[in-house]
């Protein structure tokens, strides 16, 4: 028997899309890095862990939001964004895409592009634990 239940994961039943390496939580945030199950095309071939991939799936407030991302960059942007806009959110994607723009992006971009999509997409964050942490990661420390 397998789960998206964030609960049932932290006590180690099987993941539904994969083999779980990690759970990272941060304030109403958790996002779990993951191998996901090998593939035949559209079919899902369960219990084949594919090694060479890994995926990050979301939760908010302990709700699977039924989104998995290819990078934890992404992943962060995404729990803001549903936390914010709800299920069909966009902005994950636009704050993405705008940072893809320039490969060489500085940390001083970075923190003016994050403090900028913030200052829109991430109200209601109360001690800044995942702006500090996105703009962390954007600016590749």
């Amino acid at each position: 028997m397998s789960t998206t239940k964030l609960d049932e994961l932290k006590l180690g039943y099987r993941f539904t899309w994969g083999k779980i390496l990690q759970i990272f939580e941060i304030g109403p945030y958790a996002i779990a890095s993951f191998h996901p199950w090998k593939t035949d095309g559209a079919t899902v071939l369960d219990g084949k862990t594919d090694f060479e991939k890994i995926h990050y799936h979301v939760w908010v407030y302990g709700k699977d939001t039924c989104h998995t991302y290819d990078s934890l960059d992404e992943a962060m942007a995404g729990c803001i964004a549903y936390r914010s806009e709800g299920a069909n959110h966009q902005a994950d994607r636009y704050f993405i895409a705008s940072l893809r723009l320039d490969n060489g992006i500085s940390k001083d971009k970075a923190d003016e592009l994050v403090l900028k999509w913030w200052s829109e997409y991430g109200k209601g964050e109360t001690d800044g634990k995942a702006y500090r942490a996105l703009v962390s990661t954007v600016a590749g420390n």
